[in-house]
């Protein structure tokens, strides 16, 4: 006996194509080898080419099927890099007053969401913050308005994560892809300790709520840097961005910024290749 075949089996159904079978096992002829040999080689290469998309780091694997021993590639999850957040915090510092803030990088381009009615452009500013700290787009071939990715093409071909408050951090905290990535934490003033340092960094994204009509997330800035409260050694953020021309946050005490309602930090990890 020189091979088998077991119905409702993936392989079997690839290698030999689907037959109708009398019993649970069925013999192979001799002559049907070579045959099978050039299936497995097929299925073997959809395979490899399955996870071989955006490959980080390749690792190599060898083939042992007996018929050709060859180099594969398996993907590894994605590489996530880091993000210079003092670059970060210089593009809000620097941008936050210009009528035409300057592009962060990547090829795109600036446009001012205040000049939509009703809209603000503070988490497009935030975006390009995060393009000048090195992060890169997740351009996802969308069209229109799409839900998933972090990209920006034009006004009419972008995600709403490049603009929208809440989508953005649904992005950050959710991405293991390609693109900026963080995790979330409700802000709060802390005491100094030099033996485990800073909560939150300077670079990172600092959101607010807005409650009453609005009920939702509203604001999105940089933290620049810290400020000593009343309280010696108990520190909180200074926040900068932009809402518009005319209108931003210099840095600005997080607590004057909606005051008594919701912040959360979001903490840049870095970015995914």
């Amino acid at each position: 006996m020189s091979d088998w075949y077991m119905p409702d089996d993936y392989y079997d159904e690839f290698v030999r194509g689907s037959l109708e079978h009398s019993s649970n096992l069925t013999m192979n002829s001799i002559s049907e080898s070579s045959n099978i040999a050039e299936k497995q080689t097929e299925l073997e290469k959809k395979i490899t080419d399955y996870f071989s998309v955006n490959r980080e780091l390749p690792v190599e694997m060898t083939s042992t099927d007996g018929v050709e021993a060859t180099n594969q590639v398996i993907t590894p999850l994605a590489t996530l890099a880091s993000l210079n957040k003092t670059a970060i915090a210089n593009y809000a510092k620097n941008n936050k007053a210009k009528d035409s803030p300057a592009s962060g990088g990547s090829n795109v381009s600036y446009y001012d969401f205040s000049q939509i009615s009703g809209n603000w452009d503070c988490t497009n500013f935030v975006s390009h913050a995060l393009l000048a700290g090195g992060a890169i787009p997740y351009d996802t071939n969308g069209s229109g308005i799409s839900s998933k990715g972090w990209y920006y093409r034009s006004l009419s071909n972008r995600s709403s994560s490049w603009s929208g408050v809440p989508n953005l951090h649904d992005f950050l905290v959710n991405n293991t892809t390609k693109g900026p990535a963080g995790s979330a934490t409700t802000y709060s003033t802390f005491k100094y300790n030099p033996n485990s340092g800073y909560p939150y960094a300077v670079g990172d994204i600092l959101q607010f709520y807005l409650s009453g009509s609005y009920n939702n997330w509203r604001h999105s800035t940089i933290i620049t840097e810290y400020y000593e409260t009343n309280t010696a050694l108990v520190l909180g953020a200074l926040v900068t961005g932009r809402s518009g021309k005319g209108s931003y946050n210099n840095n600005q005490k997080a607590e004057e910024v909606y005051p008594g309602d919701s912040k959360r930090v979001i903490k840049l990890s870095g970015y995914y290749k």
